[in-house]
């Protein structure tokens, strides 16, 4: 699991919560199942705004784009990466979304891939208002 965000990321394994790790803000982590033949879907949850959702991680492509508040509870308290997105702003990335249509400033983007690095599952989450946004090809797969 790679968290390239300034936040504090929770994760587990779908249905088992009792065994949630946490992910410090810029690291990886590398995570074997807690249960190997049930399903391999893992929860992301962002403290101080709740669950992200769960993602299935034999689905290798998938690309999905969460809307969140720009500061969270953790991020807010620690004041983390909050210059970069005052930057990105200024430069106009934050300003509008991919539909064209104009942007709450009190929200940010951010993006979970699934990919694979040989027979490794990686779990992305990026910053879209920090880190340009990077389409996942064939050769990514």
């Amino acid at each position: 699991i790679d968290n390239f965000t300034g936040d504090l990321l929770c994760f587990y394994q779908l249905h088992y919560e009792s065994a949630e790790e946490m992910l410090q803000p810029y690291s990886s982590a590398v995570y074997t199942w807690d249960e190997p033949y049930t399903t391999h879907s893992m929860v992301i949850k962002l403290p101080g705004y709740g669950n992200l959702g769960h993602f299935p991680m034999d689905n290798v492509g998938e690309t999905r784009v969460l809307t969140i508040p720009k500061t969270t509870q953790v991020r807010k308290s620690k004041g983390i990466v909050d210059g970069l997105s005052s930057v990105a702003r200024k430069l106009g990335s934050a300003s509008m979304t991919s539909d064209g249509s104009e942007r709450d400033d009190n929200c940010r983007d951010i993006q979970v891939v699934v990919k694979a690095d040989g027979p490794t599952r990686v779990l992305a989450i990026s910053d879209l208002s920090i880190h340009v946004p990077r389409t996942v090809s064939n050769f990514d797969l």
